[in-house]
């Protein structure tokens, strides 16, 4: 026969915690085995009451158990019974009021049947884990937050991302105002920017520097070749004569 024990403290009252564990519907939120669980007696929930449950066995397989309650003395003591084929079980809660809330005792009992009982030497280990495993999960069950509360802290966190969002328009708009009034932003670069934007100019320069004093030389040049004129103003008597030199000049091509 596989036997285990477990305790686990939760700050609930006992009559909180007696409420969720005498309904083994809940066992699904909590026992790591239990697929499903249901009510299938008519009637309040008390000694006599039936219920069906799916677990998952060795291998990944499913069985099928039906469990009845044996005790039932709210909020400190809690049995049950259940079967499964040919083979048998037995749970009982203990409840006991403490200064921070409830002190859970669970003790486990189950009568395998066989091929199952000569593996019982080695499912003992993965029995206590799972029942280990059980009072965590029904601590954190019944210590979470209500729905309610979990509903407003989303609200909030709505409200602030809202409030976030309208402090971001608010600047926008405000930015916007600004650009309008006088004309485009001017952007300043950042350092990094700045330092790679001081040698690109500087290459600029030196790689048009040349072609510049190319183009700079021939000018240079040509105003050197250039002399002040030292032609005097022409007189009377220098048109006359070069009057008289173009008349000759067309004499002779006439007489030509």
């Amino acid at each position: 026969m596989l036997r285990n024990e477990n305790r686990v403290e939760i700050n609930r009252p006992p009559a909180e915690v007696f409420k969720f564990i005498a309904e083994l519907s809940n066992e699904p939120r909590y026992v790591p085995n239990v697929l499903e669980s249901e009510k299938i007696s008519d009637g309040p929930t008390g000694v006599g009451t039936k219920y069906r449950e799916v677990t998952r066995v060795m291998l990944g397989r499913k069985a099928v158990a039906t469990y009845e309650i044996t005790q039932y003395d709210p909020p400190t003591t809690f049995a049950f019974r259940g079967t499964s084929g040919r083979s048998r079980f037995r749970g009982r809660w203990v409840l006991e009021a403490t200064d921070g809330g409830t002190l859970a005792k669970f003790t486990a009992e189950a009568q395998l049947a066989w091929p199952t009982k000569y593996l019982e030497r080695f499912v003992r280990g993965s029995v206590a884990a799972t029942f280990a495993v059980m009072g965590r999960n029904l601590k954190l069950v019944l210590t979470a937050p209500p729905a309610s509360k979990r509903r407003g802290a989303g609200a909030k966190a709505v409200d602030t991302t809202s409030a976030a969002a309208g402090d971001g328009a608010a600047a926008g708009s405000a930015a916007g105002k600004r650009q309008s009034a006088g004309g485009a932003p001017r952007r300043t670069p950042a350092k990094g920017q700045a330092a790679k934007r001081q040698p690109q100019a500087q290459s600029r320069s030196q790689s048009n520097g040349p072609s510049q004093n190319a183009g700079a030389a021939p000018a240079k040049r040509s105003s050197r070749s250039r002399k002040p004129s030292t032609a005097k103003k022409p007189n009377a008597a220098d048109g006359a004569g070069d009057g008289a030199g173009g008349g000759a000049t067309g004499a002779d091509d006439a007489g030509g």
